[in-house]
């Protein structure tokens, strides 16, 4: 893997091992709703859907968690945005190239680059999956926020009592969920819209759940099997097909939201399992660079649509052969945008510094 993903002191193998799995399944998901649109089974689509976004915002609170200081925090959130700055000339030099060689021009408009920067989706570009995935980063600088100023003044008013801090903090998460029923009933709430409300749910259970662990598997089983029966009656009172995931994701609702507590109680007991993992890893490893196989799994995700209608195969042969293609194509495009990081961020500072010092 690319320097970047060396390992900190004290970091948290489990947490990386479980974003490494999150991450694959990111590609698996846009394989299947990108290029598998028109061939993948409707009931495989919403199975991908088990292990989604709302599994990063979960384990974004997790590792939220391991740091008490708020500057720490808010300059990890700089430093996020300075990455994605550098995806985003990437990107755009991508498109360039894409240009130069097929004349698709698609996307290279100021409009779009001003767009981008708040993490707006543009659409008709030559790599269409790439911003389409990036909605989940708008929600990202909202939601985040919210919850780290929940967790510092939860710390405050505790006087630095974890116990009591995380007593407020489902205080916090019940008054949430309170809120997003209120919205699904109907209502509004000034500055905080539903998809806010419910992945900011996740954040704030992912840190309340920093340290806990299922330690049976015949538990986390009956969990999930409660969770699935309300998931299917909460259906059924809705009026809707619980098998059509896809559907009740955007905007997100009840029955997505048990979906998605079904991969977080698995986690839960794994986490158990996984105290003695070793952070070399390949799971580790994707899990240390998750953001940036975010943000390239939409370039082999784009890539893919134009190679695979080449490709006649039955679906459950041609399916697990995008996938590969898909993966390959990521973990290059990782390797190339880890190296650009790696010299815009530890190269480019050190000459900089060097070059100082001898003036």
């Amino acid at each position: 893997m690319p320097k970047s993903s060396r390992i900190p002191k004290g970091r948290d193998s489990s947490l990386d091992l479980l974003r490494g799995l999150a991450a694959l399944n990111i590609i698996f998901i846009h394989t299947t709703f990108w290029s598998g649109e028109a061939y993948v089974p409707e009931a495989l689509k919403s199975l991908s859907l088990a292990v989604d976004v709302s599994f990063f915002f979960f384990l974004s609170g997790w590792s939220l968690g391991y740091t008490r200081s708020l500057k720490k925090n808010l300059l990890s959130l700089i430093n996020t945005y300075l990455k994605y700055l550098v995806f985003l000339a990437f990107y755009f030099a991508l498109l360039l190239i894409i240009r130069e060689v097929s004349g698709m021009a698609e996307g290279l408009t100021l409009e779009n680059l001003l767009a981008n920067l708040r993490f707006q989706v543009a659409w008709n570009t030559a790599l269409p999956v790439v911003m389409s995935s990036m909605w989940f980063m708008e929600v990202y600088y909202v939601v985040v926020p919210i919850a780290m100023l929940l967790r510092w003044a939860a710390y405050q008013l505790s006087g630095g009592s974890e116990k009591w801090t995380t007593v407020l903090l489902g205080g916090a998460l019940a008054a949430d969920l309170a809120g997003l029923v209120y919205t699904w009933r109907g209502g509004s709430i000034p500055l905080l819209s539903q998809v806010t409300l419910f992945y900011l749910a996740f954040v704030l259970l992912g840190l309340m759940c920093r340290g806990a662990v299922i330690p049976r598997l015949s538990w986390a089983l009956g969990l999930m099997a409660a969770d699935a029966v309300l998931m299917v009656l909460t259906a059924r009172r809705l009026g809707l097909d619980w098998r059509r995931m896809q559907d009740m994701k955007f905007p997100p609702n009840a029955v997505y939201l048990c979906y998605s507590l079904l991969a977080i109680i698995a986690a839960l007991w794994l986490r158990g399992k996984l105290s003695s993992v070793s952070p070399q890893n390949p799971l580790c490893q994707v899990g240390r660079a998750a953001l940036v196989f975010y943000f390239c799994q939409g370039i082999g995700g784009s890539l893919l649509m134009v190679l695979l209608p080449k490709i006649q195969l039955v679906w459950y042969a041609k399916l697990p052969l995008a996938y590969v293609i898909n993966v390959m194509v990521t973990v290059v495009f990782v390797c190339l945008l880890s190296t650009l990081y790696w010299l815009v961020f530890q190269f480019l500072p050190k000459l900089l510094g060097g070059s100082r010092e001898r003036l």
